[in-house]
């Protein structure tokens, strides 16, 4: 989860290391302006765009301000530095918790600053709609952010986990046809890219090309055999498209056959569960039917309780979940380090 990673107090022995760290620029500028004087200016820029995310990391909004004065002071001509500030203000809005705060001045920082800030701010307005629960509202920036993506200075790891939650929040407002661009984009340069070439496909499943949409996803299954996500995709378009529950069902059963013990996407999961539930309740083999709900609970239980709800068809399906929560306290009781700070694994 995004916002969590900005609640922990630092403790003690962070702190001192953020001492530590302000300390050593510090001493670095000083050393560095007294060798090299005509570098002095250079030097303190340097020291300022460290110093100014070290403040943030200590919470302490005055000793930004401070750096801000200090900048005003030496450097007043640079601009880059400004919006590094501002940058800094808003990821402190998000640790004392003002959310709407920190999205309404990252958006502000896109339409105001450049290069690999502005890529950070459109990072962060995509991040902080999805984790708020109004990710629709991140949707105008993805475009945004793909075209910044190429010029910023991140690793690629980084980049790849940001492009896939783009196509995937893309994907979930049916911004088919944009998806289908960038992913076409993506795989011209990186044609063995499994997750994209399944992102494609998934499009082509959203536009009911189904014959396109399989050619994708065989590519994507030669590389990746082990793709639980394609057959899910599968069994809810034969199921909810082309009304053929048998073909569905094979497909969503193969999806819990190779989907791994420690599967990440539990919602994923959990709805495979669910289709197999109403699939065997239609046919009143109700003891399969009761077997597959057990283990949608399962894997609901993993989500956030804001997530959980949307699996509720009704209030008998909700009562019955209520009732299963109450008698199996297992899975809320070994709640993992930070469970309690981003709400899953948390009774609803």
């Amino acid at each position: 989860m995004f916002i969590p990673n900005f609640q922990d107090s630092p403790n003690g022995a962070y702190l001192q290391l953020l001492q530590e760290n302000w300390d050593r620029n510090r001493k670095n500028y000083i050393e560095t302006a007294a060798m090299y004087p005509e570098r002095a200016k250079e030097a303190k820029l340097s020291e300022l765009f460290a110093l100014a995310e070290n403040a943030m990391r200590f919470r302490d909004e005055k000793l930004l301000d401070g750096l801000l004065a200090e900048h005003q002071e030496f450097i007043p001509e640079d601009t880059t530095f400004i919006h590094h500030y501002k940058f800094q203000k808003a990821c402190l809005q998000i640790y004392i918790g003002y959310h709407g705060m920190a999205l309404k001045m990252f958006r502000e920082l896109v339409e105001e600053s450049e290069g690999d800030t502005r890529w950070e701010a459109l990072e962060m307005v995509i991040n902080l709609a999805y984790e708020m629960g109004i990710e629709e509202e991140a949707i105008p920036y993805i475009p945004l952010y793909f075209e910044a993506n190429e010029q910023c200075g991140w690793g690629a790891a980084h980049k790849a986990y940001s492009f896939w939650l783009g196509m995937h929040l893309l994907s979930k407002y049916n911004e088919h046809e944009t998806v289908l661009r960038y992913g076409k984009e993506k795989l011209a340069e990186k044609p063995d890219d499994a997750t994209t070439l399944f992102q494609v496909g998934k499009a082509y499943l959203g536009l009911k090309d189904d014959l396109r949409a399989w050619h994708y996803f065989k590519q994507a299954l030669d590389i990746q055999p082990r793709y639980p996500e394609i057959y899910f995709h599968l069994g809810v378009y034969n199921w909810e498209e082309l009304g053929d529950i048998p073909t569905a069902v094979s497909y969503l059963l193969k999806a819990v056959e190779i989907s791994p013990e420690d599967v990440e996407d539990k919602a994923m999961l959990a709805n495979t569960y669910k289709y197999l539930y109403r699939a065997h309740a239609q046919i009143f083999d109700h003891e399969a039917a009761a077997a597959y709900l057990e283990r949608q609970f399962e894997a609901m239980s993993y989500l956030h309780p804001v997530e959980r709800l949307d699996f509720f068809d009704n209030d008998e399906l909700f009562i019955q979940y209520i009732v299963w929560e109450k008698t199996h306290p297992e899975f809320f009781d070994k709640k993992e380090k930070g469970d309690e700070q981003d709400g899953t694994n948390q009774p609803l």
